[in-house]
């Protein structure tokens, strides 16, 4: 939820045109993962306070713009939409333009305040921050669009709704390396390490705690054996542990 990619109208088009090629790529960038340590703690701490409640960590989102904006400015010349891995592919399934975003995942990027459930743009703007690359943000439950062609017999016109299930009869995709332990608050309290907390519906917030779960698992786990095989006087890459999971 706190990565990003970028693209530009021709790659959702090739979609529904299905013309995947080589040069396809010139249309949509690589996903930033909210792994990507290049924003670290001393690039950090040169970047404006957000006017928010929820800190701003290394690999998300609007950090990572201004990350590409100082080192690989091109990035950002070359595509004129953004979002998460979710709001491209809402994107491509409504055959949209300027992406749509849930408050939640607006929230993970950084630099959005939940309370007026706006970006930071005045602070965002005095950075030089390329604002116009934001996307729009909706509030969860939002019909964003309908499902531009039929397409694994989902029928064409299918709405689409953002960061919800609303009845038996909706669909979900969740995109995602971990998981999370998370309850409903009618307030924010007492900020904790560990602990944020996210818009949610009816103007409510989840507390949401992040667990071990999932890729970061795995990766921790190949880690530990590498040193416990290390520690036998054994040899091993992590590459072949990796193969062999």
């Amino acid at each position: 939820m706190h990565g990003i990619v970028f693209w530009n109208e021709q790659f959702i088009q090739t979609f529904w045109d299905s013309e995947f090629k080589n040069e396809t790529e010139k249309f949509v960038s690589n996903l930033y993962t909210w792994q990507d340590a290049r924003t670290d703690l001393k690039f950090l701490t040169k970047l404006p306070k957000p006017r928010s409640h929820l800190k701003a960590y290394s690999g998300y989102g609007c950090n990572t713009i201004f990350w590409l904006k100082e080192n690989q400015p091109e990035i950002l010349s070359n595509f004129k939409q953004c979002g998460t891995i979710q709001d491209l592919i809402v994107s491509i399934l409504c055959n949209q333009g300027k992406p749509v975003m849930s408050t939640h995942n607006a929230a993970s990027w950084g630099y959005f305040d939940v309370i007026d459930c706006s970006w930071n743009v005045d602070i965002l703007i005095e950075a030089n921050f390329p604002v116009h690359l934001l996307p729009s943000v909706v509030q969860p439950g939002i019909n964003v669009g309908t499902l531009y062609e039929t397409i694994y017999h989902i029928p064409k016109g299918a709405v689409v709704v953002i960061a919800t299930l609303t009845a038996m009869t909706d669909a979900v995709i969740n995109i995602s390396t971990s998981a999370q332990v998370a309850f409903v608050a009618k307030t924010i309290e007492t900020q904790c390490d560990g602990v944020e907390y996210f818009p949610y519906f009816e103007n409510q917030f989840l507390a949401v705690a992040a667990s071990l779960n999932g890729g970061n698992v795995l990766d921790f786990f190949v880690k530990s054996v590498l040193s416990w095989v290390s520690a036998l006087g054994l040899t091993i890459t992590e590459d072949e542990l990796w193969n062999r999971l």
